[in-house]
């Protein structure tokens, strides 16, 4: 897993070992990234309406 400087990845967050997240990027709580997963500097990921409980 590769974090970007500045990128939050909140504690519930699910980040797979081969996932990227770019600097700045805000992965929010719930969100899931795969494996391979690719998030670009400045993006914002949220948990997918189907993830929620």
């Amino acid at each position: 897993m590769r974090i970007g400087e500045h990128a939050s990845v909140h504690e519930t967050a699910t980040v797979a070992d081969g996932a990227r997240v770019g600097k700045h990027a805000d992965v929010r709580p719930g969100a899931r990234l795969d494996d391979g997963a690719r998030v670009e500097k400045h993006a914002e990921v949220r948990r997918r309406p189907q993830d929620r409980p």
